[in-house]
């Protein structure tokens, strides 16, 4: 049986809240739940928001107490996390929450950690997925890769892309996406009985690609002719 440890945040955070209720809905149980307090990042804010607000989610820990399931609250690359995922000796990790996660923490997984991305892999590596994919005139869509110590980088395992409609939003293209992420998710841990390192090393690399920051400023981009342009191509094909 494949021992799974899941990183999460330690507060309402409607990705963990959903990936671990796919989980649990279709028959896997996490051993552990290794969850990451709020640090504040002071990012800047992008000057076209996609993120969604106010969607209803749980802190993982009323989902790890009510099926039992080990929750340890702390940094995920601390010596303490590292020591914890050796002593039990756990295969997989899945990130429903982290930020980069240390080469020391992913070796420390026999099989490697997967990571659930909203954006083409590749080519729409980092922040602001959807817009950057506007802005590059790359398809929306979703990676569930396995990670290693680059940003976005590893072994490509799903991908999968969204239609557009004509009148889509940012936020509507945010949710198709999120909605995405899930189903890929799913799709995964329905076959995770066939998962092993020699699987793994068949799988294509994830080594190119441009990382992308905050999209900040549209003076140049002309974001909003470019946004039109998109809709116009990607709902007609």
């Amino acid at each position: 049986m494949i021992k799974i440890g899941v990183f999460s945040y330690n507060f309402e955070h409607y990705k963990s809240t959903m990936g671990l209720l796919n989980m649990l809905t279709i028959g896997i149980k996490p051993d552990v739940i290794y969850a990451a307090n709020k640090v504040e990042l002071n990012l800047d804010t992008s000057a076209f928001r996609s993120n969604i607000r106010g969607l209803f989610a749980l802190n993982p820990i009323e989902i790890a107490s009510l099926h039992e399931i080990n929750y340890i609250i702390g940094k995920h690359n601390s010596p303490e996390t590292i020591h914890d995922i050796a002593s039990r000796k756990l295969d997989l990790g899945i990130i429903l929450g982290a930020r980069i996660l240390s080469k020391e923490v992913i070796d420390s997984f026999s099989i490697g950690i997967i990571n659930i991305h909203s954006g083409l892999l590749p080519f729409n590596r980092g922040l602001d997925n959807v817009q950057w994919a506007i802005k590059d005139d790359l398809p929306q869509a979703v990676t569930l890769h396995f990670i290693n110590e680059e940003i976005d980088r590893g072994k490509m395992v799903l991908e999968e892309q969204i239609s557009i409609q004509s009148d889509d939003t940012l936020l509507d293209m945010q949710m198709k996406l999120i909605g995405t992420e899930q189903r890929l998710l799913r799709k995964f841990l329905r076959n995770i009985k066939t998962l092993s390192n020699s699987w793994k090393e068949k799988l294509p690399d994830i080594d190119k690609g441009k990382y992308h920051s905050i999209l900040l400023d549209n003076r140049d981009l002309k974001f909003e002719i470019a946004f039109d342009n998109y809709l116009r191509k990607w709902s007609s094909i």
